[in-house]
């Protein structure tokens, strides 16, 4: 029998941020002298396994628009034209942010409400549901996020971005899933036929713990942007076709942390 245990008590909430002690961070404020180049916070980080070993980076030297667990996509099309992934490539970052507006914490589930703005007004309205909880020895992450829009908003078809976790890339020693290592060649940033199948989950593991990310039901089809020599997973169902936003879409997504060699068995029963 597996006891899921909910860490509602260690939740601290304020301005800047919303605080798992011990665990994780959920960044409402881009921190002041910070090197992201991202316009948005938003973001959590760091994301740490049981034993405290911290798995995730924000703001890494090769992509600073990288920011830890995060929502976004490179290229939006509705009355505005909008990047809040932070490439600034195929479509405009100036006066596209994300802005935390409410932090809530009840019955061990955190509450979050964004606001996608373009130019001072919102694109999209964003509500996510965050968990905390330890199953087996892991550390796990559930996110559920609702996007509301009055006028449609495409998610324009790209190899990457969307849901994505920008691991630590130094040390990681193999990507893992559900059958074993996966030797599969990277995908190209800008072919999204490249991208991997789409899996229950894909992980990275490191000489002392490992993180993976699963795709949950009820998400459009996806396939994956996995790159080892960043550190990135990135399910990618916007990779497959564009993806309408009207009035709402709902994406939901597990995070799992572990120490020690990857469970994969235990991993294989928390994904279904």
């Amino acid at each position: 029998m597996m006891i899921t245990l909910l860490l509602a008590l260690q939740v601290e909430i304020t301005d800047e941020a919303v605080v798992w002690k011990d665990a994780l961070r959920y960044q409402r404020l881009k921190p002041a002298g910070s090197k992201l180049a991202s316009n948005s916070a938003c973001y959590f980080h760091p994301f740490q396994s049981p034993k405290g070993v911290e798995l995730t980076e924000v703001a890494p030297a090769d992509h600073l628009h990288h920011r830890g667990i995060f929502l976004a996509w490179v290229e939006m099309i509705g009355k505005w034209h909008a990047d809040y992934w932070g490439w600034g490539k195929p479509a405009p970052v100036d006066k596209r942010v994300i802005e935390n507006i409410i932090a809530r914490e009840e019955g061990g589930v955190v509450t979050l409400v964004n606001e996608w703005k373009a130019e001072g007004h919102v694109m999209l309205s964003e509500k996510t549901e965050v968990r905390l909880s330890m199953q087996e020895g892991i550390r796990i992450l559930d996110i559920k996020t609702t996007l509301e829009c009055e006028q449609s908003v495409v998610l324009q078809r790209w190899a990457f971005s969307g849901f994505a976790l920008r691991a630590k890339k130094e040390g990681i020693r193999s990507v893992e899933g559900p059958s074993g290592p996966v030797t599969l060649k990277a995908p190209s940033h800008d072919k999204p036929e490249t991208n991997w199948p789409d899996a229950a989950w894909y992980g990275f593991q490191y000489a002392d713990a490992g993180v993976a990310v699963a795709n949950r039901s009820g998400n459009p089809p996806t396939t994956w942007h996995v790159a080892k020599s960043i550190g990135l997973l990135n399910p990618a169902p916007q990779a497959v076709a564009p993806i309408t936003i009207l009035p709402s879409r709902t994406f939901s997504y597990r995070v799992l942390a572990w120490d020690g060699p990857t469970p994969r068995e235990t991993l294989n029963t928390l994904t279904k």
